[in-house]
């Protein structure tokens, strides 16, 4: 079991830096500061929304959670931010947060992920959900996947007529219309 947490581990790392955040950037150099906090109306997330939900669960899970520290959050918050931070800033802290959990992964002991996560009790994903990792990828995969629900019906965004990430356009492998 130890060999397969530690691929899991490897895997994560990889995916975390060397898959998913290139695509978020190659998409976001595409965008406008306005567009990045576009939205369809006031009931709907926008891109820069589901940025601060993707660096505040991944703080929360693989640094506070997996990595043992204590990592505050107001997730209201990231959801509820109008002000147009703008994407330069929002990568920023998205790459320090992504070198952060990084590290965390580098040490984590493969046995850990096996442990489970005190007060993780948000159901619905299984035993997968209520292991430290596992909750931070889920986390992680939940807001790839608004972000690309967020970008459906969007007016075509000149620079992406190439591919973001796989598949046709996405935002961080997330399917959407250009």
């Amino acid at each position: 079991m130890t060999d397969v947490a530690s691929q899991f581990i490897a895997q994560s790392r990889g995916f975390l830096s060397s898959d998913y955040l290139p695509k978020i950037e190659h998409c976001l150099a595409a965008l406008s500061d306005e567009d990045v906090w576009w939205r369809a109306n006031e009931g709907s997330n926008s891109i820069g929304n589901l940025l601060l939900h993707l660096d505040g669960s991944t703080r929360a899970w693989i640094v506070g959670v997996a990595g043992g520290s204590h990592s505050p959050r107001d997730r209201q918050r990231e959801f509820d931010e109008r002000e147009q931070i703008p994407r330069s800033a929002l990568m920023s802290r998205l790459r320090q947060t992504l070198a952060e959990a990084d590290e965390v992964l580098a040490r984590l002991d493969a046995g850990a992920l096996l442990e489970q996560a005190a007060g993780s009790g948000r159901g619905g994903h299984g035993v997968v959900g209520d292991l430290p990792c596992g909750r931070a990828l889920l986390d992680a995969h939940g807001a790839n996947h608004h972000a690309g629900e967020n970008a459906f019906g969007r007016p075509p965004t000149p620079g992406l007529s190439e591919p973001c990430g796989t598949g046709r356009h996405s935002f961080g492998g997330r399917l959407f219309v250009a």
